[in-house]
């Protein structure tokens, strides 16, 4: 499922052969930033608070929030305890349990995206949510409620949750912090000078792209 500009989506089964849903199927017009799944629903955000779900990618619904938002949303990530998360700009940040209906909160800094992961200590399963902005703003939180907010240096434009907690951002910048840890760590990066956009972790490799065809990949 991908999303994009005056609010088109498209959708594969295969990753070779897409099909296009219209503004009309999807419901707004506004430019969708990013979409998360939780395997059986799919969210999909944009700016001026735009915010759709789907049980199938072709047919979309609208959603209630409150109180209402008219903020540029960057981010959405869903944790298996059922909770969605989504972002954005002022500190914009929602949540909800059923991708319908949305509680909005102002946390600090300008946001840009956000993960969660899930992991286990002494057959305790906890659940952290992490989002990052400009400024080097990041936020944290374990409920998705209260939020713990530490400013690195940079902007930072994407995030991941896996084995360890990856945040990128401009000229390069990598900063890596372990899932129960509580600081950054600066990371060398190859690409200095570039703006890191997207981020993702699959089979233990931390893959991320950016502006002028950047691209590196971390074990």
């Amino acid at each position: 499922m991908a999303v994009g500009s005056n609010g088109t989506a498209a959708y594969s089964s295969d990753i070779n052969t897409w099909t296009t849903v219209a503004s009309t199927a999807t419901g707004t017009t506004q430019t969708l930033n990013a979409i998360a799944t939780n395997g059986a629903t799919v969210v999909a955000v944009g700016d001026n608070g735009a915010l759709r779900y789907s049980n199938d990618g072709i047919t979309w619904n609208a959603t209630t929030v409150s109180p209402a938002i008219t903020a540029n949303l960057r981010g959405v990530a869903y944790s298996t305890k059922g909770v969605w998360v989504a972002v954005g700009s002022g500190g914009t940040v929602l949540t909800s349990t059923d991708a319908v209906n949305w509680t909005a909160t102002t946390q600090s800094g300008d946001l840009t995206a956000v993960a969660a992961v899930a992991t286990t200590s002494n057959s305790v399963t906890t659940y952290t949510f992490v989002a990052v902005g400009a400024d080097g703003t990041v936020l944290t939180s374990n409920d998705a409620s209260t939020w713990t907010s530490t400013v690195l240096a940079g902007n930072l434009t994407a995030v991941s949750a896996a084995s360890r907690l990856v945040a990128l951002g401009t000229n390069g910048t990598i900063y890596t912090r372990e899932i129960t840890g509580t600081t950054w760590t600066a990371q060398t990066s190859p690409l200095a000078g570039s703006t890191l956009y997207g981020l993702i972790n699959a089979q233990s490799i931390y893959t991320a792209v950016g502006a002028g065809s950047a691209s590196i990949y971390a074990y």
